[in-house]
């Protein structure tokens, strides 16, 4: 009474097969609004590009540049000569905030790559139908374990199933 005939485990994996198959229908149609989506927000991103190109924006600031540059000058003397500061200790510490600057750049764009190689796997997972959803798999894996723990349930269940 406990062991599944051929016929039941048949009826079992063809259910499996069109579960997946339904759920390879749903990713598949999900990329495909996903990448029309990202093509009209493509197409309306080139637009406001070229929108804001066409636009002359051209304000005057010689007065506010002369007046700034003469301030940098008289502060950068002041410091200089307060603390004496040699060029090269000001050259070695902008040096090193640009050093910062890059190495926090190259952080930045090493994650963004890993985040992106990583969406895409599951993108492939999602489209060979691999993949399963975490709330789904970890379903999946406690029927799985309940069933093998409890044979009625199982054969309950096998009775279910073939009354369907």
């Amino acid at each position: 009474m406990g062991n599944i005939t051929n016929r039941q485990l048949g009826e079992i994996i063809g259910y499996s097969a069109d579960l997946m198959q339904e759920s390879s229908k749903k990713v598949a149609k999900t990329a495909t609004e996903i990448e029309e989506s990202r093509k009209a927000l493509e197409v309306s991103l080139e637009e406001k590009i070229k929108e804001i190109q066409r636009m002359d924006l051209k304000p005057d600031l010689k007065g506010l540049n002369e007046f700034y540059e003469g301030k940098t000058a008289e502060s950068i003397k002041s410091v200089n000569n307060a603390l004496k500061v040699p060029k090269y200790s000001m050259i070695l510490f902008i040096s090193s905030g640009v050093l910062a600057l890059v190495s926090i750049l190259v952080i930045y764009f090493n994650v963004q790559s890993k985040t992106q190689m990583k969406e895409n796997i599951i993108q492939e997972l999602k489209e060979t139908g691999y993949y399963f959803e975490p709330n789904d798999r970890a379903l999946y894996q406690d029927m799985y374990k309940y069933f093998q723990s409890n044979e009625r349930a199982k054969s309950d269940f096998i009775k279910w199933q073939d009354k369907k």
